[in-house]
C-alpha cells in the first residue's frame, strides 16, 4: 500500500482552506482541527468527496467503501461534530469513519452514540524501541542503542514524541551518537518555561 502525503484546498464560501492529507487507495487520514474554524468545511468537503468518487473493484476482497481517519477528534469545534452526524447518516453506505481522540469526554453524544469505542493503551517501551530502529533503518541512519532508550524514556512512551525527537536529533547532528543530548520539541520546551514563570509569581501581572 503506497501512501500519499497531499496538501488540499478547499474552497468554503469566503476562503479556500489548505490541509494536509495522507492518503491510500483506500484510505484517507486528515485533522480537520487544524483549520481551526474552518473545521466544519474540511469535514463536509473531504467526505461528500469521498462519497461521491468511490471506485467499486470486482475482486472478492475488495471493500465498496473508503476509510476516513480523523485525529483530534475532541479538538473539533461542536459544529464540526454536528456535521460529523450527519454525515455519519448521509454516507454511511460508502465510507467508514475513524475517530482518533485522547479525551472521549469531548466529543459530543450524538457522535459517541453511534461509534464503537475502543480504548488503545499506550505503546510499551520495547514497542517504541522497535520502530525507532525501525525508522532508522529505513531511512537510512544508525540509531545507538543507548540514545534509542533515553528518547523512549524521556518520551513518556507518546510514540508521536518520540519520533519528533528522533527527528530533532537527526537534524542536529549525524551519525548518531550514543551520547548525544534529546532535545523536548521547541513548542514543549516553551510551556514548560512558561508554566515554570507561572508558578514563580502567581500575578496578574505575570
Amino acid at each position: 500500500m503506497k501512501l500519499d502525503n497531499k496538501s488540499l484546498k478547499i474552497a468554503s464560501k469566503s476562503q479556500t482552506i489548505d490541509i494536509t492529507t495522507v492518503s491510500s487507495q483506500y484510505h484517507v487520514e486528515l485533522t480537520p482541527s487544524d483549520a481551526e474554524f474552518n473545521d466544519r468545511h474540511v469535514i463536509q468537503a473531504i467526505i461528500k468527496d469521498l462519497a461521491q468518487n468511490v471506485t467499486l473493484e470486482t475482486s472478492s476482497n475488495s471493500k465498496p467503501f473508503k476509510i476516513v481517519v480523523i485525529n483530534e477528534t475532541d479538538c473539533l469545534s461542536r459544529e464540526a461534530q454536528q456535521a460529523l452526524r450527519r454525515s455519519m447518516e448521509k454516507y454511511v453506505s460508502n465510507c467508514r469513519l475513524i475517530f482518533v481522540t485522547e479525551r472521549i469526554s469531548k466529543v459530543i453524544e450524538a457522535v459517541k452514540s453511534r461509534c464503537l469505542c475502543i480504548r488503545v493503551a499506550a505503546p510499551s517501551n520495547d514497542t517504541i524501541t522497535k520502530i525507532l530502529q525501525d525508522v532508522s533503518q529505513k531511512e537510512g541512519f544508525e540509531l545507538p542503542e543507548k540514545l534509542s532508550e533515553k528518547i523512549v524514556l524521556k518520551s513518556g512512551r507518546n510514540l508521536r514524541m518520540a519520533l519528533l525527537m528522533l527527528e530533532t536529533a537527526k537534524s542536529k547532528q549525524l551519525p548518531l551518537t550514543p551520547d548525544q543530548n534529546v532535545e523536548l520539541p521547541d513548542w514543549q520546551v516553551f510551556i514548560g518555561q512558561l508554566a515554570k514563570m507561572i508558578l514563580e509569581q502567581q500575578s496578574p501581572k505575570q
